[in-house]
């Protein structure tokens, strides 16, 4: 007679479940749920004990046989195995689920929890949104799921609803400054987008009669914010902006000084660059206003771009843009509407000069800009600059959909300049027609053999092609035409960014005392390095967190990057990671030999947290240049470190 074994594997795989036996219950379940493939309870534990032993593959089967089954854990088996592909980042997948959970348990506020997660992980901010709203509404009302869900409207430009709720948030924790600052945040954004987003995606028109009071509630909230610590940096800026936008221009121009005064104490690695930036806008408010006259002429005061005439917002408006003169050059800056795409087209005078792109990472891109000096001196005296997305118009804070630019010493050449192949790069400088350029990239690729040589001779690194510069290696065996830079890496032994900082500032003083020439970039990143004639951008690689770290964060380890192989450019031998495949395809993707000038870098917060401590603060930079300086003292024969680059100079100076 055969006896059904199955309930007596299922309560010994019940106790050792009990005693947190994971692999015992795992095998007793298994054996109940092969012998009753019908029995949901039996497949529905298989599944969690399976969850507990991170095999995450075999819960998705236990938990889909338990929905095949029926029974009372459908909606939890639904929900747990939504969690599972969670897991393995089958996000979609665990959308669905959670929705036929939700089906069979309108309102529970677990399911809602995790579609609300899944939802953000899809980059559904909408989805999220609707998740979370339903979560308060079913009645969590904890401070977590309120802030996620105040977070969730203010990324879709519901700035009413993302206010109320921050409003609150604080008055039940008045000093929390993640809260003040992020209410601040929409406060900003309201009164400076002539719109917002409505329920079904639709423009809706800001009342321009309100714009003032806005901006008064956010002066008045940054304010308060500034006042709260000395340590409040970029607060005193941002007011400094808004008041500026307001046509406040004397405080503005305090609160500009003000921050300025705080970057210096702060000390950190964004100090040089935005000092650099704060320092010039208060010299050009200052200068509009007659109070400012530089000791040498600075063409970049007398430069000028202000919007278009008022017109009320249109629903085919795509997003919306500031402009200024800045330090560098016309710097445009602004988001686009969720769902129409990332690229934009800058045009002068209705004639198209510049193709850009936003973050498609965001539900609602951002996207800056600038058209270095050095570019806009080829502008006519007078201009009208437009951007759009697609035929539609990207509009001013007061819904113009175009900026009278004033550059007074333009030669008007830009036009012919493009016509002839020039074009404007990434990085807003006047390119030269793309095409190979044998001369050059002969003294780039000797530049860097002798660099290479150095530190593989001195130090016992080796120094190898990245970047788009392995790019070109390897796809054509030649630097891209019309690639500006040479982007050069080597392997360092750090695990921290900390450590490597203190690593690169040994390298820059042992290439000096080698008789190069170092300088680091505007926020302070090591390096460029320049040899005879050329200037080589070095980024060191450094592994933390599980990823490989440089310029920005790659998902490889170290075995993705050593042993170097040698190849061929411009007639001399360089240094190529062996599965150089690996990184150009987690870089650029699958598709990396299909040629792309749109290419660009957006680095995520998160990541930017982590390199900002490997790069150096104005003390650090202070103390290589004093280093410099006896190094040349002690052998003439020693190169020079430069302190900080500006981008809108690629040449050393």
């Amino acid at each position: 007679m055969n006896m059904n074994l199955s309930p007596v594997w299922a309560r010994i795989g019940g106790l050792c479940d009990r005693f947190e036996r994971w692999g015992m219950a795992g095998r007793y379940y298994g054996k109940a749920a092969a012998a009753q493939p019908r029995n949901a309870d039996y497949a529905f534990r298989l599944g969690r004990v399976r969850e507990r032993l991170s095999d995450f593959h075999g819960a998705v089967e236990a938990y889909t046989a338990a929905i095949e089954a029926g029974g009372r854990h459908l909606a939890d088996s639904h929900n747990r195995r939504a969690i599972a592909r969670g897991q393995l980042g089958e996000w979609s997948e665990a959308v669905a689920d959670l929705g036929k959970a939700l089906d069979l348990q309108p309102g529970n506020r677990k399911y809602l929890s995790t579609l609300a997660k899944a939802e953000s992980e899809t980059d559904n901010t909408r989805g999220a949104a609707e998740a979370l709203a339903a979560l308060v509404e079913a009645g969590d009302t904890s401070t977590a799921s309120l802030v996620c869900l105040a977070k969730a409207y203010a990324d879709l430009a519901r700035w009413d609803e993302a206010a109320d709720l921050y409003r609150t948030l604080i008055e039940a924790d008045p000093k929390d400054s993640d809260l003040n600052n992020a209410y601040t945040g929409v406060l900003e954004s309201a009164f400076r987008m002539p719109f917002g987003i409505g329920h079904d995606d639709e423009v809706v028109p800001a009342p321009a009669e309100g714009r003032d009071a806005r901006g008064a509630l956010a002066v008045e909230q940054i304010q308060a914010v500034v006042d709260s610590s000395e340590k409040r940096v970029w607060a005193a800026f941002r007011l400094a902006a808004v008041q500026e936008a307001l046509g406040d221009t004397a405080s503005a121009r305090a609160n500009y000084r003000e921050a300025v005064r705080r970057a210096e104490i702060a000390n950190q690695s964004w100090v040089h660059q935005s000092i650099t930036s704060w320092t010039f806008r208060e010299q050009y408010l200052a200068h509009e206003a007659g109070e400012f006259t530089p000791e040498e002429p600075d063409e970049r005061l007398a430069r000028t771009i202000a919007p278009g005439p008022a017109r009320p917002v249109g629903e085919d408006a795509a997003g919306y843009v500031e402009a200024q003169i800045s330090n560098h050059g016309l710097s445009v800056s602004g988001v686009l509407r969720h769902g129409l795409g990332n690229e934009l087209t800058i045009l002068l005078d209705g004639a198209p000069i510049q193709k850009i792109t936003a973050d498609p990472g965001q539900w609602m891109p951002k996207f800056r800009s600038v058209i270095t000096h050095r570019t806009a001196a080829h502008f006519p005296p007078e201009a009208v600059l437009s951007i759009t997305c697609g035929d539609r118009p990207v509009v001013a804070p007061n819904g113009a959909a175009d900026f009278a630019v004033g550059v007074p010493d333009g030669d008007g050449s830009l036009m012919k300049r493009l016509a002839d192949g020039h074009s404007i790069n990434k990085k807003g400088r006047l390119s030269k027609p793309a095409k190979a350029n044998p001369k050059r990239e002969k003294d780039l690729v000797a530049g860097y053999v002798k660099l290479k040589d150095y530190l593989e001779r001195e130090m016992g690194v080796k120094a190898f092609l990245c970047y788009g510069t392995l790019l070109g290696c390897v796809r054509g065996g030649a630097i891209i035409p019309g690639d500006d830079d040479f982007d050069v890496s080597f392997l360092t032994g750090a695990e921290d960014p900390k450590a490597m900082k203190r690593e690169g500032i040994e390298i820059v003083k042992a290439l000096v005392r080698g008789g190069f020439h170092v300088r680091v970039t505007v926020d302070g990143r090591l390096m460029h390095v320049k040899v005879d004639n050329v200037t080589l951008d070095v980024n060191p690689v450094w592994f933390y967190q599980g990823k490989a770290w440089a310029f920005t964060s790659h998902k490889l380890g170290r075995e993705s990057f050593e042993p170097v192989v040698t190849a061929q450019m411009g007639g001399q031998e360089v240094y190529i990671p062996e599965r150089a495949e690996d990184f150009l395809v987690e870089n650029y993707g699958a598709d990396w030999r299909t040629p792309r000038s749109d290419f660009k870098y957006f680095r995520p917060a998160s990541d930017m947290t982590v390199l900002r401590q490997a790069q150096l603060n104005p003390t650090e930079v202070q103390e290589l240049l004093d280093y410099s300086e006896k190094a040349q003292v002690d052998n003439p024969e020693a190169g020079r470190f430069h302190g900080y680059g500006d981008p809108s100079r690629p040449e050393f100076r």
